[in-house]
């Protein structure tokens, strides 16, 4: 899809950067306030010990988003987009990067550290799986004399003009 269009690489970096820089700024603020409040302090990091996998990404971490990114990818390309490949996708990245907001506002440094990881393999991860995918997706369809689904604006483009009357 981005194909004779290297402008789209930069639109689809910008986006998620910027949604995510807001939606952490966000966080951050909140938390700080909060943290200055008196209403949260580090105690809310550390005595939960359920999210604590979002400060050691292991193998799994990169695993879940491998099979996200090939989620996304093959909605994306069978024209199949649905919010449930969207809450998919985000459960890779959100609690990392809410964790990192609140563990920087509340001064937990190696909380901070550990999250920003997660974050980062899970990011890693889903660009490979996407890439792969589509590479993959372009092999077998060249192989078997199968045509890529036509983009919106490639439908809109072949779509036939009405008919005058």
């Amino acid at each position: 899809m981005l194909r004779h269009r290297p402008a789209l690489i930069g639109k689809a970096v910008r986006a998620p950067a910027i949604g995510f820089g807001t939606a952490i700024a966000i966080t951050f603020a909140c938390a700080l306030v909060s943290s200055r409040l008196g209403w949260i302090d580090a105690g809310v990091l550390t005595g939960h010990r359920e999210v604590k996998f979002i400060v050691k990404p292991d193998k799994w971490s990169f695993i879940v988003a491998l099979l996200a990114g090939a989620a996304g990818v093959l909605s994306i390309t069978a024209g199949m987009s649905s919010a449930l490949v969207g809450v998919f996708i985000s459960v890779t990245r959100v609690p990392a990067a809410g964790y990192a907001s609140l563990a920087l506002a509340l001064g937990t440094w190696e909380d901070v550290g550990g999250s920003a990881l997660h974050l980062a393999v899970n990011i890693t991860g889903m660009i490979l799986a996407d890439t792969l995918t589509l590479l993959l997706q372009r092999l077998l369809w060249s192989r078997y004399g199968l045509s890529a689904p036509l983009t919106h604006r490639e439908q809109a483009r072949h779509a036939q003009p009405p008919l005058k009357s």
